[in-house]
């Protein structure tokens, strides 16, 4: 299940991985990253990878060329990585006669993955770093991973929706924006030939690249070191927490903002081999329209668009959702059942009452200690065929994406939390007051739990609901980044309102522990009772079908 982000201590490994990064980045006379590959300390010899990777050229090849369509596209695919300088040719097999010694370099396999929803590149090459040598070592196993450096797509998205005017980037191929240095381009040799009836050619890979471990750290850490280029505060900001991965979710109050920050970032990156592309704005003037390349510049769009999981429609400015329910076995069993369950994302929990329902139907899954792939019992048969029915009906829902916050509004934070014998949530609310009094709120977030398998006492759940609120609004207020009045948390339980109010010491070990993260998270002059038919966290509790949420006009807010 899902868990709050929470700050994380960096091992031993991955503050080497760090200093490491530190001390070899650099820069070419064009303003692009250069990293060297973060090898660990004392790693055993690696081995020969040609054969293998010979052996799996060839095989895939093989393949190729009984699909004339996908072969062309990889083709293409490869030519475009070395007209763009982001391989080069080291040797032909067949023309240089001297002895190789294969074992002072890797030779990476690669193969292809095809993403029919990409608005860009629908096949992409990817090559393997986990492959093995003839000692049994990959060339992954002697890298440093490196920490997760990027913020959590949770925050990203949430803050998102604080923008009046919104909009959305992607760096275009931005781990082959940076450059690897030249001593270490050996291990990230592959093996291609356009032709079968030519020579096998050898190629090094010059960029960081996709399908080795460190790749994902050296390049958002690369992102992260732009921001020390700018003295911009708001410039900053966006380059350190609103980027996840390539992907940059951000905007402003004022349009005039907005266009002023989309230059200053375009320009910013740009200056180090960044391109930014795949636009989409909820305001045609926040469009680019000068760049160069076409990609780069996509006007308001009609239809919805994903943005990190999430569809966007930028003309209405609501968030939607794309569901298709996975077809019907007429014997189901846990493993069709758990992929039907694992293709539903939504990670503001907007839909929450409604994934509850399927993940209560996981957790019978597991109570009947059932196998993988041997059928479910007739009853959980019928539970995951009406659900599956009505999950379609979530495409006909949708939410606002801004929450309706500005500089000029008055503004209140209100959580509440709510629990049943089967699920404990919480949930966050907006309330804006205009400068005319006018009152509106938004959800802004949700979060549920399964009650646990062994049974405990309501009046316990809902104290886990309570703390599962402390932790989500510590998260939460910092990730808005707007300037809060106010907050308030609700909860119908008196008896957990009774334990929150009392000293943490007085109450056994269940209780006390629980009670004292809330007081470290929150203060307890924030809490508050609220009856149950007010509490919006109910349905959270217990769970609902698409159509009773879209006309629960109090968990809308």
């Amino acid at each position: 299940m899902e868990e709050l982000s929470s700050k994380h201590n960096f091992t031993d490994e991955e503050k080497s991985c760090i200093t490491h990064f530190n001390a070899n980045l650099a820069q070419n006379e064009d303003g692009r990253f250069i990293v060297k590959l973060p090898f660990k300390e004392n790693c055993h010899h690696i081995g020969n990878s040609f054969n293998a990777a010979l052996r799996r050229f060839l095989s895939l090849e093989k393949r190729l060329v009984k699909n004339p369509e996908l072969y062309t596209k990889y083709k293409m695919f490869m030519s475009e990585y070395e007209s763009l300088n982001h391989m080069e040719r080291v040797y032909d097999m067949g023309g240089d006669k001297q002895v190789i010694d294969h074992t002072k370099c890797f030779y990476l396999p690669h193969s292809y993955v095809i993403n029919d929803r990409s608005r860009t590149t629908k096949l992409r090459v990817v090559f393997d770093g986990s492959a093995k040598s003839s000692s049994g070592v990959s060339l992954n196993d002697i890298l440093m991973n490196g920490p997760k450096v990027q913020p959590d797509l949770f925050e990203i998205v949430v803050r998102f929706r604080t923008h009046k005017y919104a909009f959305s980037a992607d760096i275009t191929k931005m781990y082959r924006q940076v450059l690897v240095h030249e001593e270490d381009r050996d291990y990230q040799r592959v093996l291609w030939r356009s032709d079968p009836n030519d020579e096998v050619k050898v190629y090094r890979l010059c960029t960081v690249t996709y399908g080795l471990a460190p790749a994902g750290f050296l390049a958002i850490s690369c992102v992260n070191r732009i921001s020390d280029k700018t003295t911009n505060t708001k410039l900053k900001e966006i380059i350190k927490n609103d980027f996840c991965v390539d992907d940059c979710l951000t905007g402003a109050d004022t349009l005039m903002e907005a266009i002023e920050l989309r230059n200053e970032l375009i320009s910013i990156m740009q200056s180090v081999g960044f391109e930014l592309s795949k636009w989409t704005t909820n305001h045609t003037d926040l469009s680019p329209k000068h760049n160069k390349n076409e990609l780069t510049t996509i006007s308001m769009d009609r239809e919805r668009v994903k943005t990190l999981g999430l569809y966007w429609e930028p003309e209405s400015d609501y968030y939607t959702y794309v569901v298709q329910a996975p077809k019907i076995k007429t014997e189901a069993t846990k493993r069709h059942i758990l992929a039907g369950l694992a293709t539903l994302f939504d990670p503001l929990g907007l839909v929450g009452p409604v994934i509850l329902v399927g993940k209560i139907l996981l957790q019978s899954l597991w109570r009947e200690k059932i196998g993988w792939d041997s059928p479910v019992p007739p009853h959980i048969q019928l539970e995951w065929e009406t659900y599956n029915n009505y999950l379609n009906e979530l495409n006909s829902f949708n939410i606002p994406r801004w929450l309706g916050s500005d500089k000029k509004k008055q503004i209140e934070i209100h959580g509440f939390a709510d629990a049943s014998m089967k699920a404990y949530g919480a949930c966050i609310y907006m309330r804006t007051t205009d400068t005319e009094g006018i009152i509106k709120s938004q959800l802004v977030c949700a979060k549920s739990r399964i009650a646990p398998v062994n049974v405990i006492s309501i009046p316990r759940l809902e104290l886990c609901a309570a703390l599962l609120l402390s932790r989500l609004i510590d998260v939460i207020i910092p990730a808005l980044r707007l300037n809060i009045s106010r907050r308030y948390l609700w909860t119908d339980s008196t008896v957990t309102l009774a334990w929150i109010a009392a000293e943490s010491s007085k109450w056994k070990t269940f209780v006390a522990n629980r009670v004292g993260e809330i007081h470290t998270l929150t203060d307890r002059a924030e809490w508050g009772h609220v009856t149950s038919n007010d509490n919006p966290a109910d349905v959270l509790s217990r769970g609902c079908t698409p159509s009773e949420l879209k006309y629960n006009t109090q968990w809308l807010g």
